[in-house]
């Protein structure tokens, strides 16, 4: 009975160890506000206004099992109110400034042996390739969250796009519709946005129906 009982166990942990094997890497995402973005607004709300968007986070996540990685990010829906004199210009003074930051959800799932993503376009799965790139693997190292990565250059959809990456981590990931490269992307930057990795968990649940989460 005790032997019975033992094995029971040993079933037991075998089965929750290997459906756990998911590794999830959580982001910080920042606006990189440039020129042209700001030409838009009054002078005189251009520094108020880039303080702003330079102190927003958007918060993303990638979970991945063998070669299939899950990206979502978090929505953001965001109000910056600034009360008081914020900016005068010759007899206008404005007292009162209003920034609304938003994004949508967003669900993407790649398969790295396909070179493909599904996303959910009108109620509807759709899967389309992953755009080809020629990765150029720079010397340059750096440690994130102690991985050691190096740096990796390339063009995507017509702009410079920049990764640190990791063979340290058991797998191939890269968040949203970003190209994969043999190894795992902790930081991409483009000329819109910077991202990098904030914490790295293994051994976490599977994911299951992950569009009708």
């Amino acid at each position: 009975m005790i032997k019975k009982v033992c094995l029971i166990i040993l079933l037991i942990q075998f089965k929750f160890a290997f459906s756990q094997n998911t590794t999830v890497i959580n982001f910080e995402e920042k606006v990189i506000v440039s020129k042209e973005m700001l030409q838009k607004a009054p002078p005189m709300l251009r520094e108020v206004i880039q303080k702003q968007l330079n102190n927003t986070i958007v918060l993303s996540i990638v979970k991945f099992k063998k070669n299939i990685v899950y990206y979502s990010n978090i929505e953001t829906n965001k109000q910056i109110n600034i009360n008081g004199k914020v900016a005068k210009k010759n007899n206008v003074t404005l007292m009162d400034t209003e920034t609304s930051i938003r994004s949508k959800k967003i669900k993407i799932k790649k398969d790295f042996i396909k070179q493909n993503y599904t996303v959910k376009e009108n109620n509807k799965l759709v899967t389309k390739s992953l755009e080809k790139v020629k990765w150029v693997i720079t010397k340059k190292t750096k440690q994130i969250l102690n991985y050691n990565c190096y740096l990796a250059l390339t063009t995507f959809k017509g702009q410079k796009l920049e990764v640190y990456f990791t063979k340290e981590i058991t797998g191939n990931a890269s968040p949203e519709k970003l190209p994969f490269i043999n190894g795992v992307i902790l930081e991409y930057s483009t000329a819109t946005k910077t991202s990098i990795a904030t914490q790295v968990q293994f051994n976490q649940p599977d994911i299951k129906n992950y569009f009708e989460e």
